[in-house]
């Protein structure tokens, strides 16, 4: 997860504050969420936010509860859909997708990491999506752009925007 999304969990407008909107967090809580949570998809901790919301009646979440409830999320997606990736990758938010060409917008990679404890440098992370851009543009064809910091929503709707003006622009092309 990003620092940004990991922010805005707690801040106002976040998930957290929405699900428990009289609940300040200490500088410390938030510090041990943050840490806690930091390897974690933005996804599935607002759906275990939500699960351990509907759970208790308490006027503040405990962090504990969203941790079960993100373990048990995990172990449903593993039972209905086993990984193919390394179950130690870690993902970066970084993604490579097709801005032009016979597969614009319809295809868009995330670039993992090797191992969550040896995350390499943001750097070195968009070098490599980059070689996997070219290999892209070469197998496939068209022009392939390295994303930083999103997440699958922001790619799903980036998509959505790419075929779109797409198609706006074939429609203007026609006689």
């Amino acid at each position: 997860m990003h620092q940004s999304e990991l922010d805005g969990l707690i801040e106002a407008g976040g998930i957290i504050r929405e699900l428990w909107p009289e609940w300040t967090p200490t500088d410390e809580q938030r510090r041990t969420w943050a840490y806690k949570l930091r390897q974690e998809e933005y996804a599935d901790v607002v759906k275990a936010a939500r699960e351990h919301h509907a759970d208790v009646n308490w006027r503040a979440p405990r962090l504990p509860g969203v941790l079960k409830h993100l373990r048990e999320i995990k172990a449903r997606r593993q039972r209905e859909h086993p990984r193919e990736v390394d179950p130690n990758a870690a993902r970066t938010g970084v993604y490579v997708q097709c801005v032009e060409g016979a597969r614009l917008g319809t295809f868009f990679e995330m670039c993992y990491s090797a191992r969550r404890e040896e995350r390499p440098s943001p750097d070195k992370i968009v070098e490599q999506a980059g070689r996997i851009a070219d290999r892209h543009a070469k197998l496939y064809g068209g022009d392939w752009e390295v994303i930083r910091e999103a997440n699958h929503l922001q790619m799903l709707e980036r998509r959505q925007e790419l075929l779109v003006t797409a198609a706006q622009a074939a429609g203007e092309q026609k006689p």
